[in-house]
C-alpha cells in the first residue's frame, strides 16, 4: 500500500519519482575520501582548521565568481545566487571537504565513520533526501553535509523537529565545527530577539525546523514597518545594492536547509500553517462571554440543538441551538441579570461560534490528550509527538474557551499578525537536503514539492529485528491488560520493554496498571521534570520497562546492554496504529538499531482513535470476533493498511490544497500591487 500511494502520488503530481539505490561512482568517492583521510592524519588541528578554512574561502570565491553575472536582489534585499552556478567547482574539492569533516570528528570525538554514513552525508551534500535506517549516526553524518554546503553558502540552516534534539546535536557537533573554522549557532528554544540575532550570524545555524519559519513572519512583520517604496525606488536600490532596514532583521538569507527528520518537518508538520500572534487587550466583560458561552453549553442537548461535523468533529449549532444561543445572551448582562446588552458589544465574533467553542471544549478536546492543565495553564499537547507546548494557543477563542471550561485564568486572546506554510518557507531556500529513516511512500511528494530526489542508504549491519504479527482486540480495556501481560512477562526474564502510546492519557494509564502489577517502570510524556535523554537513556537497560508517548519515536538513542542482548535486547510495544504508516515505523525503528537484537509488536483495539473515526464497520467486525478475552482473531492488517492508506493520502491533499491557497495569496498580493504601482 505505501508503494501504492507513492505511485498515486507521482501520477498526480506528473512525476516518476522512485527511491534510488547508490552508484558505483558514489562508492568510487567513498574510497577516494577514506585514501585522503590517511594523509590528513599526520596534521596538526591548526593545520586541519587553516586547511577547512582555506578550501571555504577558495569555493565561496569561485561560487561568488561563477554567479556575478546572474545574481539577483530578493525581497527584503538578499542577494540570492545562481543555483545553476552555485555548485563545488570539482571532485578534489569534495573529496578534500569531506575527509576534513571524518578527521574533525575522529579527533573530536574518537568515532570514526561507517562507510554508509560517508555515502549518507555525500548524497545529502549533493542537495537530496537520505533515507538512513534509525540508529545509523544521523547526527555525526549532518557534520558532513552542513561543512560541505558551508563552502558555497554564507550560512546554512540546520532544522530539526524540536528544540531538544537541536541543542543535542549544536552541542555535539560545535567542537567539529570550530576546528573546521565554523562559527556555530543555536536558536533558543523561547524567542529571544539578541540570542536569534546572534545565531543567525554564525556559518551555521541550529534550530527547530518551526523557530526558522516564525522567525522569518517576524522579519516580515519588521519588513512591513518599513517606508513603502515605489517600485522604481526599490528597483533602484537593488541595483545600487543598498538595501533599506528600519528595523532590527534576524535572518540573514536563505541559501541552505539541512532538515534532520526531514518527513516529520515538511510533511507531519506541514498540516498545519505557521501563524505569529500577537497578544490583543481583553477587557474583564468581554472574559464573561466564554463562561456564559459554557454554561449554555452544558444545557443544550447534542441531535436537538447541536451537531458534531465530520471524522475529527466540529460543533454546528442547530436552529434550535441559535435561538436558545440568542435568548441567552438577550436576557444576560455582565454580572447575570436579565434585562441588558451590555455583552453583546464585547463580541468579537459571532455569538454562535463562541457557544460552538464551548461544545468543543465540553466534548471534543479531551485532557492529557489534547492538553495538560499545568502551573494554572492550558497548554496544548503536539498530538504527533506528545510534546507540551506552552507557547501554542488555540485561536479564535476556543483556547479560552476550555481555560473556562477547566476553571484556569483566561488569558489574552491572540490576533495573526503573520502566516506561512512549510512548503512555502523551505521553497525560500536555494538548496534543501534532509534525512530520514522513514522516507519510503514520500519520494514522489518530496520530488514533486521540493524538487528533492530519494536516495536509500543501506544499512551499515543487517537488521536483526523481529517484527510480530499485531494483535486485535474488541475494546480498550481488554487491550491494555494484554499490553500489561505482555510487559509483565518479558520483564520476568529481564528484556527491557518501551511501551509506545499515542496520548498522555493512555501512557498514564498503563503506568497505572503496571503499578498495580508491582511492575518498576519510568514514565515519559511530556510532563515529567527531568531531562528527556536522561530517562531515555536508561530504557535500553535489561528489566527496564519505559512507557513513552510518540516524543519516544524520533532521535532518541536506546542502547540495549549487554544483558538485554543476551535476552533479545529492547521490546517494543506499540499501543496503537497511527494515520501515517510512516509513524509506526519510527516507533517500532526504536528497537534493533544498529544491528543489535530487538523485536515490536503493534496492539489495537476497535475503540483506537484510527478505526473509530474512520472505519466504524471495521470496529465492528473486530468486536464480533472477539473471545471471551476481548481478542479478536481475524486478520485485519489488510484493512488497517487500507486505512492508513486513504488517510495519508487524504492528509496529502491537504498540504496540496494549503500549497494552492499560498500561491493564490501570492498572486493576489502582486496583482494589488501592479495596480498600485500603476
Amino acid at each position: 500500500m505505501v508503494i501504492g500511494l507513492a505511485k498515486s502520488l507521482q501520477k498526480t503530481l506528473g512525476l516518476n519519482a522512485a527511491i534510488q539505490s547508490p552508484t558505483a561512482y558514489d562508492w568510487n568517492m567513498v574510497s577516494q575520501i577514506e585514501a585522503r583521510c590517511q594523509e590528513l592524519a599526520t596534521l596538526s588541528d591548526k593545520a586541519i582548521t587553516a586547511a577547512a578554512s582555506e578550501l571555504r574561502e577558495t569555493e565561496l570565491t569561485r561560487t561568488e565568481s561563477a554567479s556575478s553575472g546572474s545574481i539577483g536582489v530578493a525581497r527584503g534585499g538578499q542577494r540570492r545566487l545562481d543555483p545553476a552556478s552555485n555548485r563545488l567547482r570539482d571532485e578534489t574539492a569534495v573529496v578534500h571537504g569531506c575527509a576534513l569533516v571524518r578527521e574533525a570528528v575522529r579527533r573530536i570525538t574518537g568515532k570514526a565513520y561507517f562507510r554508509v554514513q560517508m555515502l549518507a552525508g555525500l548524497i545529502l551534500s549533493r542537495g537530496c533526501v537520505a533515507e538512513m535506517h534509525t540508529g545509523e549516526g544521523k547526527t555525526l553524518t549532518s557534520a558532513i553535509p552542513a561543512f560541505m554546503h558551508s563552502l558555497r553558502s554564507p550560512a546554512v540552516h540546520v532544522a530539526t523537529p524540536n528544540a531538544y534534539l537541536a541543542a543535542r546535536d549544536f552541542e555535539e557537533l560545535r567542537p567539529v565545527y570550530e576546528m573546521l573554522g565554523l562559527k556555530v549557532g543555536l536558536l533558543p528554544e523561547k524567542h529571544a530577539p539578541n540570542a536569534s540575532g546572534d545565531a543567525y550570524q554564525c556559518h551555521v545555524t541550529y534550530g527547530a525546523g518551526y523557530a526558522f519559519g516564525f522567525d522569518f513572519l517576524r522579519d516580515e512583520l519588521t519588513r512591513r514597518q518599513q517606508p513603502s517604496l515605489s517600485l522604481g525606488q526599490a528597483t533602484m536600490m537593488a541595483m545600487r545594492g543598498q538595501i533599506l532596514q528600519s528595523g532590527s532583521m534576524l535572518q540573514t538569507g536563505h541559501w541552505c536547509s539541512l532538515v534532520d527528520e526531514i518527513d516529520s518537518v515538511l510533511l507531519d508538520e506541514a498540516m498545519t500553517p505557521l501563524i505569529l500572534s500577537a497578544g490583543s487587550q481583553q477587557s474583564a466583560q468581554a472574559g464573561k462571554l466564554f463562561y456564559l458561552a459554557g454554561k449554555l453549553a452544558d444545557t443544550l442537548q447534542h441531535g436537538t440543538d447541536f451537531h458534531i461535523i465530520g471524522a475529527r468533529g466540529k460543533a454546528h449549532l442547530t436552529s434550535e441551538g441559535l435561538e436558545k444561543a440568542e435568548r441567552a445572551l438577550n436576557t444576560t448582562d455582565s454580572s447575570g441579570s436579565p434585562g441588558s446588552d451590555d455583552l453583546r458589544a464585547e463580541l468579537k465574533r459571532p455569538w454562535s461560534i463562541y457557544i460552538e467553542n464551548a461544545i468543543q471544549a465540553k466534548y471534543l478536546l479531551k485532557p492529557d490528550v489534547d492538553y495538560v492543565v499545568r502551573n494554572g495553564t492550558v497548554q496544548i499537547v503536539d498530538q504527533k509527538t506528545g510534546r507540551i507546548f506552552s507557547d501554542r494557543s488555540w485561536r479564535s477563542g476556543l483556547h479560552q474557551a476550555v481555560e473556562a471550561r477547566v476553571g484556569v485564568r483566561l488569558s489574552e486572546e491572540k490576533a495573526s499578525v503573520g502566516r506561512i506554510t512549510r512548503q512555502m518557507y523551505y521553497k525560500l531556500y536555494d538548496r534543501l537536503c534532509g534525512m530520514t529513516g522513514t522516507a519510503a511512500g514520500a519520494e514522489a511528494e518530496f520530488e514533486g514539492i521540493y524538487r528533492l530526489k530519494t536516495v536509500r542508504i543501506p544499512l551499515n549491519r543487517p537488521t536483526l529485528r523481529i517484527n510480530l504479527s499485531d494483535r486485535y482486540f474488541a475494546d480498550r480495556d481488554s487491550k491494555f491488560r494484554a499490553v500489561t501481560d505482555q510487559a509483565v512477562e518479558r520483564h520476568k526474564r529481564q528484556q527491557p520493554v518501551l511501551i509506545g502510546t499515542r496520548t498522555i492519557a493512555d501512557s498514564e494509564e498503563i503506568a497505572a496498571r503496571l503499578a498495580a502489577k508491582k511492575i518498576p517502570h519510568v514514565v515519559l510524556n511530556g510532563k515529567q521534570n527531568r531531562e528527556e535523554a536522561d530517562i531515555v537513556s536508561t530504557a535500553g537497560r535489561a528489566g527496564t520497562v519505559t512507557v513513552a508517548t510518540n516524543m519516544a519515536g524520533r532521535g532518541t538513542d536506546i542502547k540495549p546492554d549487554q544483558r538485554a542482548i543476551a535476552v533479545g535486547g529492547l521490546h517494543v510495544i506499540c499501543v496503537e496504529r497511527h494515520e501515517s504508516r510512516r509513524v509506526d515505523g519510527q516507533l517500532a525503528g526504536r528497537a534493533a538499531r544498529a544491528g543489535a537484537p530487538g523485536s515490536c509488536q503493534f496492539f489495537l483495539s476497535a475503540e483506537d482513535d484510527l478505526i473509530r473515526t474512520y472505519a466504524p464497520r471495521l470496529a465492528g467486525k473486530m468486536r464480533t470476533s472477539a473471545d471471551t478475552s476481548g481478542e479478536s482473531h481475524g486478520n485485519f492488517s489488510e484493512a488497517i493498511e487500507q486505512l492508513q492508506s486513504a488517510r495519508e493520502r487524504a492528509a496529502y491533499e491537504t498540504r496540496l490544497a494549503m500549497m494552492r491557497q499560498d500561491h493564490d495569496m501570492q498572486d493576489l498580493l502582486k496583482s494589488l500591487c501592479y495596480r498600485t504601482d500603476g
